[in-house]
C-alpha cells in the first residue's frame, strides 16, 4: 500500500502489468511519463481505464520530461505563444488523465529563459502558472506534485516557501531523496505538512566525486541509514520508486 513503481510503457498499461505476475505483491500503482498520454486520444485512455480501475491502480503522471522551456513545456510567461501552448498542452493532459482515471500530477521547474528574464521573473511566473493549474486541476480532482530538479535549483525550504504562496489545496511537495543523500543539503522539518509523496532513488558519481544521475535504483546504495533518516519525517506518505530501471530484476 502506498508503493508506486516507474513504469516506461512500451505497449498499454494493462500487458506492462500482467508482465509482471508479482506486481500486486510489491505495489499499488505506477508513475508514468506524461507522453504515454500526450501521444494517445482520450477515447482510447477511457477504454484502457475499465481493467485498471477493476484492478484499483493507482496511476501517478509524471510531467517532468515535458518541463524544459524549449522544446515541450514551460512554466514562465517569456513568450506568449510558446506558453499558452504549455498552458493548452497541459489542459489536455488534465483530460487526458481524467479519461485514464489518473488523479494525480507531477510537476518541476524548468530552466530559467537565457535572456532578458532574471531570476526573480522567473520564480513569480513559476508562482502565477502553478496558481493557474492547480485551479484547473482542481476541477478535476487531480492532485500535484512539486519535485526538485537540477533544472532549477531551488532549496527544499524556498520549494516549501513557493507552495504555501501559491495556496492550494492541491499543490504538494515531491522531495527526491537522492538528492539529500550523502553530503546533499539536509530536509527541513518544517515542510513536513506540505509533503504529498517521496521519490525514491539514489544518487551516482563519477570519478571525480560529482553526481552524474540521481534516478539510480535504490538497491545500489552503500547503506540505508540515511535513506530511513529521511523518510522518517513522514512515514505515512507514498514512496514512488523514480529510478530508471534496467530489467524486472532491478524492479
Amino acid at each position: 500500500k502506498g508503493r508506486l513503481l516507474t513504469l516506461n510503457p512500451c505497449r498499454t498499461l494493462k500487458e506492462n502489468l500482467l508482465a509482471r505476475p508479482t506486481f500486486f505483491e510489491r505495489f499499488d500503482g505506477i508513475s508514468i511519463d506524461w507522453r504515454y498520454l500526450n501521444d494517445r486520444e482520450k477515447e482510447t485512455l477511457s477504454e484502457e481505464s475499465g481493467w485498471l480501475k477493476r484492478q484499483n491502480v493507482r496511476i501517478l503522471v509524471d510531467a517532468t520530461s515535458g518541463l524544459n522551456l524549449y522544446p515541450d513545456l514551460r512554466l514562465v510567461q517569456n513568450s506568449e505563444d510558446h506558453y499558452q501552448s504549455s498552458v493548452a498542452t497541459l489542459r489536455r493532459l488534465l483530460e487526458k488523465m481524467a479519461a485514464l482515471g489518473a488523479h494525480e500530477l507531477i510537476l518541476s521547474l524548468h530552466r530559467q529563459p537565457e535572456n532578458s528574464f532574471s531570476r526573480e521573473q522567473t520564480l513569480t511566473s513559476f508562482e502565477e502558472s502553478l496558481r493557474t493549474l492547480s485551479q484547473d486541476a482542481q476541477s478535476y480532482g487531480v492532485t500535484l506534485y512539486l519535485r526538485e530538479s537540477p533544472k532549477f535549483h531551488l532549496p527544499l525550504a524556498q520549494m516549501a516557501d513557493l507552495v504555501e504562496r501559491v495556496n492550494a489545496p492541491n499543490l504538494f511537495l515531491a522531495p527526491a531523496v537522492a538528492m539529500h543523500l550523502k553530503d546533499a543539503e539536509p530536509i527541513p522539518k518544517n515542510i513536513a505538512s506540505r509533503l504529498g509523496i517521496w521519490l525514491i532513488s539514489a544518487p551516482q558519481y563519477d570519478a571525480t566525486g560529482k553526481p552524474w544521475t540521481f534516478r539510480a535504483p535504490v538497491h545500489t546504495l552503500d547503506n540505508s541509514e540515511s535513506l530511513s533518516r529521511i523518510l522518517s519525517l513522514r512515514k505515512d506518505v507514498p514512496l514512488v520508486f523514480d529510478a530508471v530501471y534496467e530489467n524486472q530484476d532491478d524492479e
